[in-house]
């Protein structure tokens, strides 16, 4: 998709916003959102920009998304041979249960609830769903 951005007062319009979220991550379409001011860290479409997504994958991705109502995570991909690197997966803020076919390991980003789920599995199917 490339750059894309927007700002608009308050909240009404974040719903726009998910929807082009969502569009790109059904596609898995690379996009960068592009919009700098004073405190736009600081504004509430950061709870929509920033959220729980592929890094790398061992393998071809069948489909991922986060699902905003539900506060989960869903990802399947399937696995086509050995990897000497895990699956990587940015986890944007503190999960309450991890459910996933392989062993996998959490590192915590510093200074922050955020993490880096690491999957170690073997060639096939697999799915990893995070709940929040």
């Amino acid at each position: 998709v490339g750059e894309w951005g927007g700002q608009s007062e308050g909240t009404d319009w974040l719903f726009h916003i998910n929807y082009l979220l969502d569009k790109f991550d059904s596609n898995q379409w690379g996009q960068t959102y592009w919009c700098y001011y004073d405190g736009l860290l600081d504004n509430p479409i950061m709870t929509s920009l920033v959220r729980t997504a592929p890094v790398a994958v061992c393998g071809a991705i069948d489909k991922y998304g986060y699902d905003r109502e539900n506060d989960v995570f869903t990802m399947s991909y399937n696995q086509d041979k050995e990897y000497s690197l895990p699956t990587e997966i940015y986890v944007h803020k503190k999960y309450s249960a991890i459910e996933c076919d392989a062993e996998y390991t959490v590192e915590p980003i510093a200074d922050s609830e955020a993490a880096i789920l690491k999957i170690k599995g073997n060639p096939g199917e697999h799915s990893v769903t995070i709940k929040f």
